[in-house]
């Protein structure tokens, strides 16, 4: 209505045209709902601001972080018009101010006696006086001055201006001479040390070319690993010639593919006992080294315990040969009785396989032979096996798992009877000994009593022993010595039995090659090998001896014999195995008419005869006068220049200590002067002066010190430590402002939260110090530093320095 009369008074008779406007005005102000309006208003109440923080950029500010008390638009103080927690914000360190044509500055009061102190609205009649005059508040009435508000104390302040300017001037003047000297004086250095740079590098480059040299050294290894090879495949084809009996020797040539893997495992077994090694070794290393010399290698992480191998066929590595070279070549050079099969004993690095060695030596050389890479094993508990030392209480029970049903069957086999008999009397006489000395197993009471027994330092007469506690310890001490062994070379029997369970596509040469390879470097004797051929050779191996009868059990073996099998030429077992054997037979004959093996079997023995215990003789190892040793002079016989070998690595080894000096100085002189280009000190090295040294701040009840190259720490105390605020990363210059930014990053990280981090922002000043400290985000540190590294051209301009 109010509007319909307006209209009357001021208007002209309505027309249709003014009519029909109208209606239509009204429909719109009708169609406006509720809702919209809503909207409109949110929008109204909605303040958008620049961040001011970092690279700033816009943010909404909700209705209810207006008057909040925290400063989210700290360039004007906008959403704090009612609270002072914006005041001074323009001036906090790390604050981008806005740029000139920022329609921020618009808003901004400035000072009429101060053109400097541009103020933001927040800051404009909020009952602070800012301005020296009182201006920035509108009840100021400078006409009456015991009503107005504000002072009018400009002349003061002014003067404290000019002062601060003043101070200003002369810091700057004494940070930019100290500025320009030290750049002087870095440039100097910088000169000096890329001199000495010049210097190293054309040493460096004068020391003589290793190429040659290393060259020389690959190529001994190889032509002595080409020896070797060759030489170890014509033995184990039979490539020997018998110089008693004439003829070529074939050890194991009438042997299949079974009776060959049997025969390796027998030849582990006597291995293990010979071995002196650590019991912790559950491995055949003869089987290991025979591989090596068959071209063969296996990866290093699988010697550590006897898991079951699957030969892979792999092509992909290169230069595999380098590798076997590298572990013959140290095994044949080397003084040290130990071999190595491992490459990690050799060098560091990744795995290694020897491929078809036709790539190397001609497709004739091994034929179609491809390396046997290393299984898909299943992991085996060391705390599967039972472990002895020599005077460790007796047990002797297998392993459990799959090692101990492969040493179970390796154990029923007939080579291992005789073992296990002697295991069998053995438990029984330790027993009895122990109930003799009357104090069980326990050696340290079995000490005193022995001990007591023989000087008769008993406290009450007693009857004297009819045996001699001396020699039962003697006694006891031999069997757990035989019995370990016989233990041992169960283990490694069974590690090669679970090796052949796992690989199947052995060739017969192949498998003849390892077997001739586990006698040569397990240094079996030839009667050790004729006695392996007795247990699996049906043709050889005679009838048992009743169990009732004291007859050593190779009496059904002997005399030896030798036969011919269909599709082998010769004799089998050859001559100078069956010369051994003969020897031992004429001993166990001669042992069986002394009637030593039918002696008291319940009696405790009065010492273990080296002859042996119930059949068994511990093994002793392969000398000069064995048969066999003549069957593998060739082996011995392929040698390795020593002598020219050491005299390379000596010289490249100097060298190469020469390059790695030399090397070294170059890398730390440019790090000294910040690299070949000096980047990395700053413009012109200015943090040449500052590099390495540290300024602290305390604020609060914490420490911080800044490291620059170095790191950041909170401390609570003195000295070294605290929390990590981070590593010294980089230094940021604004091109535009001359503002210097420092950063440490990656310190420790905050308990659900960020790692810490440290951030510092230079300025000019006479001296370099910390000046201020914050944290305005958790766990990232803000600093502001004076320093004379600021105070340059750029910051005199920006400053009105000039």
């Amino acid at each position: 209505m109010k509007m319909t009369a307006l209209m009357a008074v001021s208007s002209p008779p309505p027309t249709r045209s003014n009519v029909l406007a109208m209606m239509m005005v009204t429909m719109l102000l009708l169609l406006i709902s509720p809702s919209t309006c809503e909207e409109q208003q949110q929008q109204q109440q909605q303040l958008v601001c620049a961040t001011g923080w970092g690279s700033g950029g816009d943010q909404v500010i909700l209705p209810e972080q207006i008057n909040d008390g925290y400063c989210d638009c700290p360039l004007d103080g906008a959403d704090e018009p009612d609270t002072q927690a914006c005041s001074g914000s323009a001036t906090w360190p790390g604050i981008k101010a806005a740029p000139e044509s920022s329609t921020s500055l618009l808003l901004l009061f400035s000072c009429p006696q101060q053109p400097n102190l541009k103020l933001p609205p927040s800051r404009v009649n909020d009952g602070i006086c800012d301005c020296c005059d009182g201006a920035d508040e509108r009840n100021n009435n400078n006409d009456d001055d015991d009503n107005n508000l504000c002072q009018d104390i400009c002349d003061e302040v002014l003067k404290a201006e000019r002062e601060a300017k003043a101070k200003a001037i002369k810091n700057f003047a004494v940070g930019a001479n100290r500025r320009g000297a030290e750049l002087a004086t870095f440039q100097k250095v910088r000169a000096d040390k890329l001199a000495e740079v010049q210097d190293l590098e054309d040493r460096l480059a004068a020391l003589s070319d290793t190429a040659g040299m290393e060259s020389e050294l690959e190529q001994l290894k190889l032509n002595y690993v080409t020896e070797r090879l060759a030489t170890m495949k014509e033995v184990a084809a039979g490539g020997v010639v018998d110089m008693t009996a004439g003829g070529v020797v074939d050890i194991v040539g009438a042997l299949d593919a079974d009776e060959l893997a049997a025969f390796v495992v027998h030849a582990c077994q006597v291995d293990g006992e010979l071995s002196e090694a650590d019991d912790e070794d559950h491995t055949c290393v003869s089987l290991r080294l025979a591989g090596l010399d068959a071209g063969m290698m296996w990866a290093d992480d699988n010697y550590n315990g006897p898991r079951r191998m699957k030969v892979q066929r792999n092509r992909d590595e290169s230069s595999p040969l380098a590798d076997l070279a590298t572990i013959l070549f140290e095994n044949g050079s080397s003084d040290d009785a130990s071999k190595k099969w491992k490459m990690h004993q050799i060098r560091n690095g990744g795995r290694r396989r020897l491929d078809d060695m036709g790539d190397y030596m001609g497709d004739d050389y091994l034929g179609d032979h491809e390396m046997y890479d290393d299984y898909d094993h299943e992991p085996y508990d060391d705390d599967d096996y039972v472990h002895h030392r020599e005077e460790a209480d007796v047990s002797w029970e297998l392993a459990t798992g799959k090692m101990g049903d492969a040493m179970k069957a390796v154990q029923d086999t007939p080579f291992s009877k005789i073992r296990m008999v002697f295991v069998d009397r053995a438990k029984e006489v330790l027993d009895s000994i122990a109930k003799a000395l009357g104090s069980g197993n326990n050696d340290e009471e079995n000490a005193d009593a022995e001990a007591d027994a023989a000087e008769g330092e008993t406290e009450e007469e007693t009857e004297p022993a009819d045996f001699d506690p001396a020699a039962y310890s003697m006694v006891r001490t031999s069997l757990r010595r035989n019995g370990n062994a016989i233990m041992k070379g169960l283990k490694w029997g069974a590690s090669a039995k679970i090796f052949f369970e796992g690989n199947d596509d052995f060739t017969e040469d192949e498998l003849r090659q390892l077997a001739i390879g586990t006698v040569y470097h397990g240094s079996l004797t030839s009667l050790h090998v004729w006695q392996i051929l007795q247990s699996i050779v049906p043709e050889l191996r005679g009838a048992d001896a009743p169990e009732e009868s004291c007859a050593s059990p190779w009496t059904a073996a002997c005399p030896p014999k030798s036969i011919q099998r269909d599709g082998k030429a010769g004799s089998f077992p050859p001559a100078l195995l069956l010369e051994s054997a003969e020897k031992f037979c004429a001993q166990e004959a001669e042992l069986a008419m002394q009637g030593k093996e039918c002696e008291d079997s319940s009696a405790i023995p009065e010492s273990i005869p080296p002859t042996g215990y119930y059949g068994y003789t511990l093994p002793i190892a392969r000398d000069g006068d064995d048969a066999l040793s003549q069957f593998f002079e060739p082996m011995n016989a392929v040698s390795v220049d020593k002598d020219r070998a050491d005299a390379l690595r000596k010289e490249l080894d100097d060298l190469q200590r020469q390059k790695s000096d030399l090397e070294s100085s170059i890398i730390n002189a440019l790090r000294e002067v910040g690299g070949r280009d000096g980047n990395e000190l700053g413009p012109g090295g200015e943090l040449f002066a500052l590099a390495d040294k540290c300024f602290d701040i305390t604020a609060g009840k914490y420490t911080y010190e800044v490291c620059v190259f170095g790191k950041a720490a909170q401390k609570d105390k003195p000295g070294p430590g605290g929390t990590n605020l981070g590593q010294y990363t980089r230094m940021d210059m604004d091109d535009e402002t001359g503002e210097r930014v420092l950063y440490w990053e990656g310190g420790a990280k905050c308990w659900n939260g960020p790692k810490r981090s440290a951030t510092v922002y230079v300025t000019c000043g006479a001296e370099t110090t910390i000046i201020s400290a914050d944290e305005p985000e958790t766990c990232k540190y803000v600093f502001e530093m004076e320093s004379h590294i600021a105070c340059d051209d750029l910051y005199k301009k920006n400053m009105g320095l000039e």
